[in-house]
């Protein structure tokens, strides 16, 4: 019943944009650096920078949430996943904007991912907690990041690696409008 909730149905919704725009980058961030002439040592320092810089959000996040209420860091995190992608798509000539994308990777995922925790969990209360993580899990990362990588692979060659990248900023758009309509119950009134 908690999932046939409008408001709940917006919310994996809109998640489910948000790793769907995740596709393109986690299939072909590392070619497409390659095709870019990036060092294998380069690609693999952008990584670890991405997945540093998430930590670390993880670790501060509650200080965070003393200077940013969670629905603006939810919503931020859906319009940084577009910038990021965008800069990813068009900025890959210039390093600067990779290393800036791949910090944005601490919003993109890690606040991300705790703000919608944090919703699937206001939402499955009690003995629907693990049912509702289970949902989340599979239709958001999942589904999501399965049709996210799926279409990514299929437009790849006919469209170009900006355009596909472009795709995954978009798709993060729209999980941002999905949210704005829903924005009342994100904000918890």
């Amino acid at each position: 019943n908690v999932l046939r909730r409008r408001e709940v149905m917006l919310l994996f919704a809109a998640c489910f944009c948000m790793t769907a725009a995740h596709g393109p980058l986690y299939i072909f961030f590392s070619i497409f650096l390659d095709d870019h002439a990036y060092s294998k040592t380069s690609i693999g320092i952008l990584w670890s920078l991405g997945v540093l810089v998430e930590v670390f959000l993880f670790l501060y996040f509650p200080k965070i949430l003393k200077f940013i209420k969670l629905e603006h860091i939810f919503m931020g995190s859906f319009a940084v996943a577009t910038a990021r992608f965008l800069m990813i798509a068009w900025g890959v000539k210039w390093p600067v904007l990779i290393v800036i994308a791949q910090i944005l990777h601490a919003i993109t995922f890690g606040a991300f991912h705790v703000a919608a925790m944090t919703y699937v969990h206001r939402h499955f209360q009690g003995q629907h907690q693990a049912k509702g993580q289970a949902l989340f899990t599979s239709m958001t990362y999942g589904a999501g990041g399965t049709v996210g990588g799926l279409v990514a692979g299929a437009l790849w060659e006919p469209i170009g690696a900006g355009w596909t990248f472009t795709l995954g900023a978009l798709t993060a758009a729209l999980g941002f409008v999905l949210l704005y309509a829903n924005r009342t119950v994100i904000a918890g009134k």
